[in-house]
């Protein structure tokens, strides 16, 4: 990110972010069978009202998504590559344990440092208005998942004008929300939202992030004609959602949550070819999914079934000797008492990480287990 492109002012709370670029490696670490080809936010807007947070809305406003992936090739990688890519994807699934509050201590469990119950209830209120009080602004967003693999290319899309989620009154006009109130009101507005898959396209280039951003913001549907190109499974479609959540737990003569839901009409079709190409999508990436565990055995790039069919033998039998060894070891004894010992000292050495009084063998230590065990074990043993 180019400083030029970072604007903000401490004082009032304000963040402004311009074309910011997403990495291509962003997705490797989540396991997904897709790879990014271009990925572009125009603008990120964040405003926070630091000294008038129990009175002014928390805003999140981005502007010009645009993302372009495409299928992630199956290649050969070696046991160190395979290690480390499961490492990764299994941290990066910890951190959003984390954050969900996965991994936090039962209730009982006394806490270092905690807040008075006074703090408590303060913090509390201010954080209830601040969740009440949120307001989300999403305008011009397209995801497109394009395949060049085959002889004809097909693309598959979601395209947005713009979806805005506000607090408002009884009247569902938007407005601050005060705690107490015992109905929270909000309105979740939806403008022109659509699903393609053009089964026989063109690619879109991508020589450059802005070039990008200027075909796929053409492809959006914003009124008027439709982009030609199109061949919509959903049509693009237009409404509001109303929502009334009713905070008051003891009450049982009314809801806790009321849904208003009013769209425009809506129009949904799918010819022959398009979901011929679903299903090879679907296929492709179940593909992936199963054969990620058994990538480090996959025969190196260029090496063709036909001309090396020994090659491919070996690897189908490792995969298949790889899924009952797995089953069969579990269960033997040496396995339990490894587990057991594992869980007791990855508990001591996880306690010294979170007050920071690892030593450099320890840090080592605490990687190699977590490389060792699956992510359930690690988040049971947190």
């Amino acid at each position: 990110m180019d400083a030029n492109n970072l604007k903000f002012t401490i004082s009032q709370g304000d963040v402004v972010l311009n074309d910011l670029r997403l990495k291509k490696s962003a997705l490797q670490e989540i396991e997904l069978p897709v790879e990014v080809k271009e990925g572009y936010l125009g603008r990120l807007t964040l405003k926070i009202p630091w000294q008038n947070l129990g009175s002014q809305p928390v805003i999140i406003s981005l502007k010009n998504i645009y993302l372009l992936v495409g299928p992630k090739p199956r290649v050969s990688a070696s046991t160190e590559e395979e290690e480390n890519r499961s490492y990764q994807a299994k941290m990066s699934r910890l951190q959003v344990a984390e954050l969900l509050g996965q991994d936090k201590p039962t209730p009982d469990e006394k806490q270092p440092n905690q807040p008075s119950p006074k703090d408590q209830g303060w913090m509390a209120n201010l954080q209830m208005k601040v969740v009440d009080n949120l307001q989300v602004f999403i305008d011009k967003l397209h995801l497109r998942y394009e395949d060049t693999s085959y002889s004809t290319v097909y693309a598959f899309g979601i395209t947005l004008d713009h979806l805005h989620m506000q607090s408002t009154d009884q009247h569902f006009q938007p407005t601050f929300q005060g705690v107490g109130a015992a109905i929270t009101y909000k309105l979740v507005s939806l403008q022109h939202a659509a699903i393609y898959f053009n089964t026989n396209t063109k690619p879109i280039p991508t020589t450059s992030y802005k070039e990008l951003g200027t075909y796929l913001e053409a492809m959006i549907y914003q009124g008027g004609a439709k982009f030609p190109d199109n061949q919509y499974i959903l049509e693009p479609i237009s409404g509001k959602l109303m929502v009334e959540l009713d905070s008051e737990k003891a009450k049982f003569d009314r809801p806790r949550t009321k849904l208003h839901l009013s769209v425009d009409s809506i129009t949904a079709s799918i010819d022959r070819n398009q979901y011929l190409n679903l299903i090879s999508i679907g296929e492709n990436f179940s593909l992936y999914n199963k054969g990620i565990q058994y990538i480090k055995y996959r025969p190196v790039k260029g090496v063709n079934p036909a001309e090396h069919p020994m090659d491919w033998w070996k690897y189908a039998i490792q995969s298949v000797m790889l899924n009952i060894e797995e089953k069969n070891k579990q269960w033997r004894w040496e396995e339990i008492a490894k587990r057991s010992a594992n869980r007791v000292e990855y508990t001591q050495l996880f306690k010294k990480s979170k007050k920071k009084k690892l030593a450099k063998n320890e840090e080592k230590a605490l990687m190699d287990l977590e490389k060792q065990l699956s992510f359930d074990d690690i988040l049971l043993h947190r």
